[in-house]
């Protein structure tokens, strides 16, 4: 199997589906590439650099709407934890000031339970259901992967579809609050049980992206992109 940059897995079917449609090669690269960096422009979703390193990719993606920083990796944990330990991870997160932040936590969610949770543009309490239904486009009953939105779902690394705390417990001393990818379904459960974490942290951290990266990015997408749509045609 043959994996490619994330900017020519964006790229590719875009492409692709001009090229079909009986554009030349080289009009469906440069209709691609413009109504990417269109979408681009004009997404809710930033990536961002936390570690002042560019060459090693973005570690976290910006959300203006819930004026949230995301943790790009969103099983930073490496596997599963009881909620009491998913707050210690995040706790330790910011005493080692993890990628230079100091305020990570979990996800917020109010006391809604069931698939409406974040299903509405107009709900920012639960961020983890926004996230599903708004920013991947994901429909209740289907997984977190199969959304409308896969160039959102791109700027993230290991998202599990699966069980996910929230940092909510609406003052429980044995339950709370968690988001299911798998089905995009908010409850309860008991805080023994295991789930995963997907760390925050509010407002615009680290630095964007500079434009020169972005346009780089593009540029070496389209050098793979020709080679890929030579072996198609």
């Amino acid at each position: 199997m043959t994996f490619y940059p994330i900017s020519v897995q964006i790229l590719l079917p875009l492409a692709l589906n001009f090229n079909n449609q009986g554009y030349s090669m080289k009009n469906s690269l440069i209709a691609a590439t413009l109504l990417a960096l269109s979408c681009s422009s004009n997404a809710a979703l930033e990536m961002r650099d936390l570690d002042g390193d560019l060459s090693n990719g973005h570690e976290g993606v910006y959300d203006d709407v819930l004026d949230i920083t995301w943790l790009a990796n969103a099983n930073s944990a490496g596997g599963q934890l009881n909620w009491n330990a998913a707050e210690d991870f995040v706790t330790n997160l910011n005493s080692t000031s993890h990628l230079g932040v100091t305020a990570w936590r979990q996800p917020t969610a109010s006391n809604c339970v069931g698939t409406s949770c974040g299903n509405a543009a107009s709900d920012t309490d639960d961020e983890l259901g926004y996230q599903f239904f708004q920013n991947f486009g994901a429909t209740a009953g289907s997984n977190i992967t199969s959304g409308t939105n896969s160039t959102n779902l791109a700027l993230f690394s290991n998202v599990q579809n699966d069980f996910y705390w929230t940092g909510f417990d609406n003052g429980s001393s044995t339950l709370a609050y968690y988001f299911t990818t798998a089905s995009g379904t908010q409850s309860t459960f008991f805080k023994s049980n295991e789930s995963y974490v997907w760390a925050v942290t509010d407002g615009m951290a680290g630095t964007a992206v500079p434009v020169p990266a972005a346009a780089w990015l593009f540029a070496s997408a389209l050098t793979a992109l020709l080679v890929v749509m030579r072996k198609h045609n």
